[in-house]
């Protein structure tokens, strides 16, 4: 019974935040100019990479690569006119992807689906999160990454399979490529690895 109510809540939480994330994406629409911030970095190393007109020779190698690269293949897809808003929504699926790994992560630590629609909820309705979905930067990613490599550990503690530890390294890898101030993550991993091992003794 109390499974089948989890199984519903989720199935609640998922229809919800669906529901939010196409609302955002309808409502809002996406900024690059107004409040710029590193946007116009991460456009110039995005052409520097793929080799594209108007890539300037500037020095960039301090900007966290990866998310330069999908703003690329974005351009190289829809094309100057129209990426932004496909970018946009590309965006509000990663955070809708975040919201279900928080309801799934609260869920599995409280055993409780209405904590887990809690937590899931405020982490969606927040506007911080609100606000990135629309601006063009790297936060966004940062987020979805975190919280998968959270998903995965918490798998692996779980499971103990050690594929779930080795995709949570390679998450953590993307989540340095785009955000370089996350460089110190894989330390603060293994030594959460080794206190649970060791509080758990094994």
């Amino acid at each position: 019974m109390r499974k089948n109510s989890i199984s519903v809540n989720f199935r609640i939480f998922a229809l919800i935040s669906g529901a939010v994330c196409l609302a955002y994406c309808l409502l809002f629409r996406p900024i690059s100019h107004e409040a710029q911030g590193d946007f116009p970095a991460y456009l110039d190393l995005a052409r520097q990479i793929f080799n594209m007109p108007g890539a300037t020779d500037t020095d960039l190698s301090h900007r966290s690569p990866l998310y330069s690269i999908i703003l690329g293949l974005f351009l190289l897809v829809f094309g100057e006119p129209h990426y932004l808003k496909a970018l946009e929504v590309f965006q509000y699926v990663l955070v809708f992807s975040s919201s279900i790994l928080i309801f799934r992560i609260t869920e599995r630590l409280t055993g409780s689906g209405l904590a887990a629609l809690a937590a899931g909820l405020t982490g969606l309705l927040n506007l911080t999160v609100i606000f990135f979905g629309f601006m063009i930067l790297s936060e966004t990613l940062a987020l979805f990454l975190f919280t998968l490599m959270a998903w995965l550990l918490l798998r692996h503690y779980r499971d103990g399979s050690p594929w779930m530890v080795m995709f949570a390294g390679l998450t953590a890898g993307m989540l340095i490529l785009t955000r370089f101030n996350m460089i110190g993550i894989p330390v603060v991993v293994v030594a959460l690895l080794i206190v649970t091992a060791a509080v758990d003794g094994r």
